[in-house]
């Protein structure tokens, strides 16, 4: 039977509580992409792995910073994990604002790589390091053996709207957004067979909201597909038709 997952509060870091999730029941269903395919956690888990070890092959560590520029996909929520498993903090860099906005985002965070969709790469300065988020980088089989990331640890990098002047990157730790999402998941009462929509930019808090409650909650992570903000009628259509919680 479905039951709310009370042991996530006891987990410090947000991989950690994917990792329990994982675990707990690995053939699950964790993640619905626009296209409708579906992933389990352990295929999602291995996606997460092989894009580790791409990233520590390019030197990543605790303490690193790494980019993501892509739209909404099963690739880059493997890629959002993956970073976490290295130790490093995320940098969201959304493929549709405006170059200037991208720049100055990468100015003042400074990341050491940015994981790209192909499509998108000439979004990126030139001398900007970067991994391509292909299907090689995410088609490994090892296990990601990597190190113990702590709950002080800085898990992403957010930056404000900039509507009052330079857009300003804001750190936020492992410890608050695991024990955030581990309150969250409870109040809620979400159960491992609760779908949840992913539905916000990845630049925006409310997405670590969205997909971490999820999958630290052995739940399903169902994808709003890119592009313009859907009418009240189509979003709860949407909703209706996937069974969202």
């Amino acid at each position: 039977a479905a039951v709310a997952d009370s042991a996530v509060v006891s987990v410090s870091t947000l991989n950690g509580q994917f990792a329990q999730a994982v675990a707990r029941a690995p053939d699950s269903l964790a993640l619905q992409d626009p296209d409708g395919r579906e992933y389990s956690y352990v295929e999602l888990n291995r996606m997460a792995d092989s894009i580790a070890i791409g990233l520590q092959a390019q030197g990543v560590q605790p303490g690193s910073k790494v980019g993501l520029c892509a739209q909404r996909s099963a690739a880059a929520i493997a890629a959002i994990l993956g970073v976490l498993k290295t130790g490093a903090a995320g940098l969201s860099l959304d493929p549709d604002y405006p170059a200037e906005r991208l720049r100055t985002m990468l100015g003042v965070a400074s990341p050491d790589v940015v994981l790209i969709e192909p499509g998108f790469v000439e979004l990126l300065p030139q001398d900007q390091a970067q991994l391509s988020l292909d299907a090689d980088v995410m088609s490994g089989t090892n296990e990601f053996i990597g190190p113990v990331v702590q709950a002080d640890a800085a898990a992403c990098v957010l930056f404000t709207s900039g509507s009052t002047g330079t857009p300003k990157g804001v750190v936020l730790g492992h410890g608050g957004l695991a024990n955030y999402v581990s309150q969250l998941a409870n109040e809620t009462g979400l159960v491992s067979s609760g779908r949840v929509l992913q539905f916000a930019s990845l630049n925006f808090d409310i997405s670590i909201e969205e997909i971490f409650v999820a999958l630290s909650s052995g739940a399903t992570l169902v994808l709003r597909e890119a592009g313009p903000v859907p009418s009240v009628r189509e979003f709860l259509s949407f909703c209706e038709t996937h069974k969202i919680s």
